[in-house]
């Protein structure tokens, strides 16, 4: 039961993951004048170091936190390092991807990077977890026994 809810979490994911990175155009295309006002607005309120360099890379880190998580509990008994491979290897796909059917977005291997680190920040946050739940079942056993 769990594997099949994880299964359909990692379908559902993919799903959404798959539209945003496949839509024809860049994520600000649409709000472009909003984002370079936000971005004039941190300039001014001397948060400058907030730029679009440093929110795409943010984003794009965040964007696989969930992806690395799914896959950490999806590879469990293949092991954490197949699920951080994954994540780099659907980072370098849907980087192929957009390099070959869109031509107004581009790849780019500071995203592959960054996608990267965002599923082994989620594979670390099953690991610190699951060590976390241990430590209290451990804890818990000596204080009743």
């Amino acid at each position: 039961m769990q594997r099949r809810l994880i299964t359909g979490a990692v379908a559902f994911y993919l799903i959404a993951l798959l539209l945003v990175v496949f839509w024809p155009t860049t994520v600000t295309s649409g709000v472009s004048t909003q984002f370079t006002e936000a971005l004039r607005w941190l300039r001014i309120h001397r948060l400058g170091a907030l730029n679009f360099w440093v929110i795409e890379r943010t984003a794009n880190v965040l964007l696989f936190v969930p992806l690395g998580i799914l896959a950490a509990y999806f590879f469990r008994s293949g092991g954490r390092i197949i699920a951080i491979a994954t994540c780099a290897a659907a980072s370098m796909a849907i980087e192929f991807g957009q390099y070959v059917l869109l031509p107004h977005r581009f790849a780019s291997w500071d995203d592959v990077v960054c996608n990267s680190l965002g599923g082994a920040i989620g594979v670390l946050i099953v690991v610190l977890a699951e060590r976390r739940a241990r430590t209290r079942l451990a804890f818990e056993a000596a204080r009743t026994s």
